[in-house]
């Protein structure tokens, strides 16, 4: 791993969090999951990770943390590790579909499903849910507001991915308007990214209200604020 990170090849690998110092799961929960790795310090021991810890960001991993993660995960997730090496190209082409954005953009407006029932509970990351064929595009927000009401019913604590996934998403089409305005892709004085850097904004927040609804006591107060 040293060698290839000292030639500019950096390690895209899935290992087991359960190893690294500072994950929500460290020595509680295993938990096979992507990281980068891009660097190393040799006095040190340690590798530079980049990953999600309390949200994304960059950390050093002993050495030693590192093999125990790799060989170490267990057998019930040992098919998840994963690892491959990626050497940036400075120079490299690189195209842009814009009518396929469009199209993607057409699909989430329209709720359009583009992966039929039968292959959604066909996918690996679907086997604890193969009696419900997902929600898509605009309908989500109904599905999602639907699971906090239920939640609230049944005083139970959330899934935070939910709320992370809803960030996450608001916050790649931020980067994707503000990406197309600076390529002068909109006609000339129509801008979006100011109005909709706001909305990111609201789901960050929404995001720390879920945090505080199950840390701290599962008050329904943080539910109907979210």
């Amino acid at each position: 791993l040293i060698e290839h990170l000292h030639e500019e090849n950096y390690a895209d690998v899935r290992i087991d969090e359960y190893f690294l110092p500072g994950r929500p799961c460290y020595q509680t929960t295993h938990s096979v999951h992507d990281n980068l790795v891009f660097g190393y310090d040799l006095q040190a021991r340690e590798f530079y990770v980049a990953g999600y810890g309390q949200d994304y960001e960059v950390r050093t991993v002993g050495f030693d943390d590192m093999a125990k993660a790799f060989h170490h995960a267990p057998w019930s997730q040992i098919d998840m590790r994963w690892l491959r090496f990626m050497r940036l190209r400075e120079h490299a082409p690189f195209g842009f579909d814009l009518a396929g954005m469009t199209a993607q953009l057409r699909d989430y407006i329209h709720s359009a499903a583009t992966l039929s029932e039968d292959a959604m509970r066909a996918g690996n990351f679907y086997w604890k849910m193969r009696r419900f064929a997902g929600s898509w595009g605009l309908e989500t927000y109904d599905a999602f507001v639907e699971y906090l009401r239920r939640i609230r019913g049944e005083r139970k604590p959330l899934d935070l991915r939910a709320t992370r996934t809803l960030w996450e998403h608001k916050a790649c089409m931020l980067a994707r308007l503000t990406f197309l305005e600076s390529a002068n892709y909109f006609l000339p004085g129509r801008r979006f990214s100011g109005a909709y850097a706001p909305i990111e904004g609201r789901v960050k927040a929404l995001r720390f209200e879920a945090y505080e609804y199950n840390a701290c006591g599962l008050e329904a107060c943080h539910l109907d604020t979210m």
